[in-house]
């Protein structure tokens, strides 16, 4: 997740949906792309105490405007998954 309030590695829980803040810019990150390279893996553990099933079914990308006032526009682009 990116955020322009919470601060980069925050987490938090909302049942089953896990949170973690990837990147933290501040006003000056919008509008500019933005490169992150993560290890997908240590970050599964660290949001759900255990490793990764060992073939996953999903990735999941996505955008939550819900908690700002007015509209949250996002484009993910040249994703690469590697072992």
């Amino acid at each position: 997740s990116y955020s322009s309030t919470l601060p980069a590695g925050f987490t938090d829980s909302y049942g089953a949906l896990k949170l973690l803040v990837v990147s933290s810019w501040g006003e000056d990150g919008l509008g500019h792309w933005i490169q992150h390279q993560r290890d997908v893996r240590a970050d599964f553990e660290r949001l759900f105490g255990k490793p990764p099933p060992d073939r996953p079914t999903a990735l999941f990308l996505w955008s939550d405007s819900d908690s700002v006032d007015g509209v949250a526009i996002v484009d993910f682009h040249d994703l690469q998954v590697s072992r």
